[in-house]
């Protein structure tokens, strides 16, 4: 006979059919949870926000690059330095039609050269000098204006000759009050007196004013 109870005979009191209960979430749980959570929609947001910034970026980008010469875009100007204006063939070819024809000198190396003074003198590129047949320009004050010449870089006075050196370092040797212009700056006829000043004209004014030799 069997008792109630005994494991040997089946005779278990234990329920086989219900069903195992779950215990509910404690607090500490449930925030952890939450926390979580939060933390993935964080990330969440967080990637979005990129992706919009990133595509914000390259929008911009490709409308620098492929709008660029567009009336929208603004233009940037740089400033310019104020400079001196490089004289151009034709200023040459006027002066020289002005005062020429030229016959090029060469000038001894004494204290006294003879320049042909008081004749128009170009001084050219290559360092010589070449002497008008023809035309003078005379000094008064009137027509002739204290100047500094923007390509005399030096002059020296030695009893009635000046030594000129310009701003590349070529050294040319006039008579004092003679008037000359330089090749490579000749809107403008110079002479320098006994003082070492500067005397300058436009070279169309210098034609009205021009005398023959």
């Amino acid at each position: 006979m069997t008792e109630p109870g005994d494991p040997t005979h089946g005779g278990s009191n234990r329920d086989w059919g219900s069903p195992t209960s779950t215990p509910p979430p404690t607090p500490s749980e449930m925030d952890s949870e939450m926390r979580k959570r939060l933390g993935y929609i964080a990330r969440v947001v967080f990637i979005v926000v990129t992706l919009i910034v990133c595509v914000s970026g390259l929008v911009w980008v490709f409308n620098s690059v492929f709008s660029y010469g567009s009336s929208d875009v603004p233009t940037i100007t740089t400033p310019q330095v104020p400079r001196e204006q490089p004289a151009t063939q034709t200023d040459l070819q006027k002066t020289e039609s002005a005062f020429g024809p030229f016959k090029a000198l060469k000038l001894s190396a004494t204290e006294t050269p003879d320049t042909r003074t008081p004749a128009m003198l170009e001084l050219r590129f290559n360092g010589t000098t070449a002497a008008s047949t023809k035309y003078t320009v005379p000094f008064n004050k009137d027509t002739w204006k204290p100047q500094t010449h923007p390509q005399i870089n030096a002059v020296t006075i030695d009893g009635d000759f000046v030594t000129i050196r310009n701003t590349v370092g070529r050294v040319y040797t006039v008579h004092v009050n003679q008037p000359f212009f330089l090749q490579d700056y000749p809107q403008a006829i110079v002479l320098i007196d006994y003082s070492g000043q500067h005397w300058m004209m436009p070279y169309n004014t210098a034609q009205a004013s021009r005398q023959p030799l």
